[in-house]
């Protein structure tokens, strides 16, 4: 993944950027005794380029743990500033940043995110706009993780909103404020992997003319698949997160494709 910024007035340059392996290890091992089976964390990063300072954006749950942390530490280390980082919580609270030194340039800020509320997404958005009048760089990460098969339908109706729809309605709310050659990463999963599910979905995902309407109506046919017990029988994986990663990997290759400024 990369994440840009500024080298100069109008100028912009790219930062390798890289979780390594014991970072996710580590992050997973704290859901597991933190959430009972259930993992969460939903990131938010936007950057700037111009020559006022470029601003990024994270939202988690986990407040002092987990891949937002590591993604605001990542950019903090790799880049001096000027930076801006809203960090979101659903409560809005910072996290807590024992340990992460930063220079001057840097300034980290709470911020308001819940992504299964879009009056939240658009007030950040439109926040977003107002501050700093546009958008380069849009990095999402989203993570509902229920660890068994058998979860309730509401449970499994979470993990889609939260990992599928939640995502995705923060691309298109945040769409309006791009900038042209600016750039959305959505971080996703290789449970993800369309090898997963039967070759008639494969084929119907990896349509390259899917739009976000037959998406979503292939999402609903999982979910009523699921709520019948039937979804293993009709080719879909066993779990609901397998799904939600793989809507999301294709709806970030429709945005891709409908939004070429990127």
């Amino acid at each position: 993944m990369y994440v840009g910024g500024p080298s100069g007035p109008g100028e912009f340059r790219l930062i390798s950027f890289h979780l390594s392996l014991g970072i996710y290890s580590i992050t997973f091992e704290v859901f597991l005794s933190s959430n009972h089976g259930r993992s969460y964390s939903n990131h938010s990063h936007w950057l700037r380029k111009s020559p006022t300072p470029i601003s990024g954006c994270s939202s988690q749950r986990l407040q002092n743990r987990g891949i937002g942390r590591a993604i605001c530490a990542a950019l903090v280390h790799q880049f001096s500033g000027p930076l801006i980082i809203y960090e979101a919580s659903r409560a809005g609270a910072s996290f807590d940043l024992t340990g992460l030194i930063f220079p001057p340039a840097v300034k980290i800020y709470p911020a308001q995110l819940s992504l299964t509320d879009q009056a939240s997404i658009t007030a950040l958005s439109t926040m977003v706009d107002k501050e700093h009048q546009g958008c380069d760089i849009l990095i999402n990460n989203a993570g509902l993780y229920y660890f068994q098969e058998n979860i309730t339908a509401a449970e499994r109706q979470e993990t889609l909103d939260v990992n599928y729809r939640g995502t995705l309605n923060v691309c298109q709310a945040f769409s309006p404020i791009m900038r042209k050659n600016s750039r959305i990463v959505n971080i996703s999963s290789q449970s993800g992997q369309l090898k997963y599910f039967s070759p008639r979905l494969q084929t119907r995902f990896s349509n390259p003319d899917l739009t976000l309407t037959e998406l979503d109506a292939l999402v609903n046919e999982y979910s009523r698949s699921a709520n019948q017990h039937t979804e293993t029988a009709s080719g879909w994986p066993p779990l609901a997160y397998f799904t939600s990663k793989a809507a999301l990997n294709a709806a970030t290759r429709i945005l891709a494709r409908e939004n070429p400024i990127y």
